[in-house]
């Protein structure tokens, strides 16, 4: 596919924000843009941008490539979005080398289309990992310059593109999607999960500018992502045509559709097999949950009434899932700990899955399988299906509410499992509350169904998700969907009571016992390690350091069989992960070089006008400040680079990560050019003298004693075998 071919032009190595190799991606794409007889314009301008998670502030110059395709009576442009850096790590194929392609040919295509509606702007945005930075040049240049937005991205290397986020009032886009795309994949479960976690993309900064959107990725075999091997061999097409899909036809349709007033209601969504996507007003949620509870009451009721349920069955049968539950959530938890005690080098695996997980969800999986139906198995002799069946319908009730309040675009994944499989309860207590005949057998399959269909692939989804690292979410569902299907698990244990729970332990011990010949490391499957050179030329010192658990073949000659650990270094003093160290050999580097061109003070504000340069042409430059507040305001390139310039965000998963912001004053610039940055710096006059820490980090070993790193092993994923550099100035 034509697709395949722009990655393996342009990504085949690593081309970070900033880096010779990123320049030579722009080329790459401008000639392509030019050659379909597009006019694409390359924006250069200066940004800077607070990267949250704990880390100093982000700035550099981004390379943007802007391509306006006009329309014949526009409304609002179309804004389609990808990034085309990669992480100094890894080449990018899918993360965002695909989304570079995708927009790509779908720019070809539309080139024999006829003209659309619309403006469409075709953006390229630099320095995305940086911090979403060539967003941020484009809306600060471009205030409000779309109707719509669609960005395109990916978190692993296959699975379908999935679109996953929306911005609020999704209603009407959401529908447009259902009916313009070929093979649309949505859920607002998504959504709303989405919407709490500190994860972000270009989207966000759009969504901040107060332009609506929506994101698209998928996210299968998360082990590649941000790696060596994110790369052309391990993508997988299908899912390139996915996104691929969607670009084309959603380009096409929203080409054509007025763009001036796009929000509406939100609406829960989800898709439904050979149907589609459902979709309905989200304000439904909390009705529809009441809806069920009154009709589960009822069915009870009338259970009840007719001595065909027991309000203590009842409460047992709500125990009995809740504790079901809670032992398939500590057992899950149980058995990643266990893999990983028999397999420690697992936690080098830092995206949260092994090579293979498959085998690991499975063995999860059935192991709660095991544990679920045992104790249903064991309360079977004391208490009456139908009572065990009602009383786990109570808690997906009591879930089924709480959703609705509190997420009510997830709550769907409870409450239309829970309306069949009331009406399953009230059929099966009408006919006695036992299944005798091939009919009730019949009807409770049928209301079953449901909650199979949405359950089933959502355990699956949430393993792939949310990775073994959080197999209780996946545990949790698990549970959930045995309690109802109490009924037909009982049925299928008639014959030997403990013959399903038995099988499935046995599964779960073969599943373990099966993984182990492939927990192992090779050429296909890469060792991730680490390996840090920091040279202090304010002490003439040198150290390595290792990110590692333990050290392996390659790490072991730099750390020493007894390396010390340490919990922060100087060299990234904001980052708190444990590391062994070691002393290391001085290498001939020259520091980071400082020069004051101006040093004056009126009025209690001292002014500085510095100059900073990187001798040995460092890929990055981090500048450090005094631990306390004498910093009033600094600019680099005319851009606020603190002390602080954090934006306004909603997101609970990014206030929490707020809380463990590095707090000392810093920032970082990413791809400095040779001739160096000036900074302009306005202190508290009373603050002098003033120390300021220079640390310039270059994306290898180079330059220093390394041993090649073996064809097995990479870098770890969101970091690169790296040399630091670090020198100190006292500004008196």
């Amino acid at each position: 596919m034509r697709a395949l071919a722009h990655l393996r032009a342009f990504a085949r190595v690593p081309h970070p924000f900033g880096s010779p190799a990123q320049d030579k991606v722009h080329q790459y794409i401008v000639a392509q843009l030019t050659a379909l007889g597009a006019n694409p314009q390359v924006e250069s301008l200066p940004v800077s941008r607070d990267a949250r998670g704990g880390y100093p502030l982000a700035a550099g110059i981004t390379h943007d490539i802007i391509t306006r395709i006009p329309g014949y009576a526009p409304t609002r442009p179309l804004l389609l979005i990808a990034h085309s850096d990669s992480v100094p790590g890894g080449p990018g194929a899918a993360d965002d080398g695909e989304g570079v392609a995708v927009l790509l040919e779908t720019m070809r295509a539309l080139r024999s289309w006829p003209p659309l509606r619309n403006d469409l702007i075709f953006l390229i945005t630099d320095g995305e990992e940086a911090g979403l930075l060539g967003a941020k040049t484009f809306v600060d240049a471009h205030p409000a310059a779309a109707g719509l937005a669609l960005n395109f991205e990916a978190r692993g290397s296959s699975g379908p593109g999935m679109m996953f986020e929306t911005s609020r009032g999704n209603g009407w886009m959401v529908r447009q999607l259902a009916s313009a795309a070929p093979y649309p994949v949505a859920n607002s479960l998504s959504y709303e999960v989405y919407r709490l976690l500190p994860n972000d993309t270009d989207l966000t900064v759009f969504l901040h500018a107060g332009t609506p959107g929506m994101d698209f990725a998928f996210i299968g075999d998360i082990t590649n992502y941000h790696t060596h091997i994110d790369d052309v061999t391990h993508i997988d097409p299908r899912s390139l045509q996915h996104q691929g899909s969607y670009a084309l036809s959603l380009a096409r349709h929203f080409g054509d559709q007025d763009l001036r007033h796009v929000a509406a209601p939100d609406v829960t969504y989800f898709n439904v097999p050979l149907m589609g996507v459902a979709i309905y007003p989200v304000a439904w949620s909390l009705p529809l949950a009441l809806i069920a509870g009154v009709l589960l009451i009822a069915v009870a009721a009338f259970g009840i009434a007719r001595r065909r349920v027991s309000i203590e069955g009842w409460l047992i049968g709500f125990a009995a899932l809740l504790v079901a539950m809670i032992a398939d959530v500590a057992a899950a938890v149980g058995f990643w700990n266990l893999v990983l005690a028999w397999h420690p080098q697992f936690h080098q695996m830092l995206q949260g899955d092994p090579y293979h997980a498959w085998i690991y969800r499975a063995a999860s999986t059935v192991l709660a399988v095991a544990i679920s139906t045992a104790i249903y198995q064991w309360l079977r002799r004391r208490v009456a299906t139908v009572d065990l069946w009602a009383g786990a319908l109570l808690l997906w009730l009591a879930l089924g509410i709480a959703s609705a309040i509190y997420l009510p675009g997830a709550s769907y994944v409870f409450t239309w499992p829970l309306l069949f499989a009331t009406a399953g309860l009230a059929f099966l207590t009408g006919r006695g509350g036992e299944a005798k005949s091939w009919g009730t057998i019949l009807v409770l399959w049928l209301c079953a169904l449901p909650a199979i269909v949405m359950i089933a692939p959502l355990i699956d989804q949430l393993f792939v998700a949310m990775t073994m690292r959080v197999s209780a979410a996946p545990a949790i569902f698990t549970a959930l969907l045995l309690g109802l299907l109490a009924p037909l698990l009982d049925m299928a244990c008639a014959p030997r009571r403990y013959w399903l729970p038995a099988a499935a332990l046995a599964f779960s011990a073969a599943f373990l016992i099966a993984g182990a010949p492939l927990a192992g490391f090779d050429i296909a499957h890469p060792k991730p390690d680490s390996l840090f050179y920091g040279l202090d030329a304010d002490t003439n010192t040198a150290s390595w350091f290792s990110g590692d658990v333990e050290a392996d073949p390659w790490t072991l000659p730099a750390l020493g069989e007894h390396p010390a650990q340490v919990r922060t270094t100087a060299f990234m003093p904001f980052l708190k992960w444990p590391m062994f160290t070691n002393v290391a050999a001085v290498a001939p580097l020259p520091p980071p070089a400082l020069d004051v061109r101006e040093d004056s003070t009126s009025g209690g504000v001292r002014t500085l006008q510095l100059h900073i340069a990187s001798p040995r042409h460092a890929d990055e430059i981090a500048v450090y400040g005094d631990s306390g507040d004498s910093v009033m305001s600094a600019e680099v390139n005319g851009k606020s680079v603190g002390p602080d310039i954090r934006g306004r965000d909603s997101k609970p998963g990014l206030k929490m990560l707020d809380l463990i912001r590095f707090g000392q004053w810093s920032f970082q610039y990413y791809g400095p050019p040779a001739a160096g940055i000036e900074l302009h710096l306005r202190l508290r006059a009373s603050a002098a003298p003033f120390t300021m820490t220079l640390i310039d980090r270059s994306y290898s070993l180079a330059g220093v004693p390394a041993p090649p790193r073996p064809a097995d092993t990479m870098p770890l994923p969101w970091v690169t075998d790296s040399v630091f550099v670090r020198k100190s100035f006292r500004l008196p």
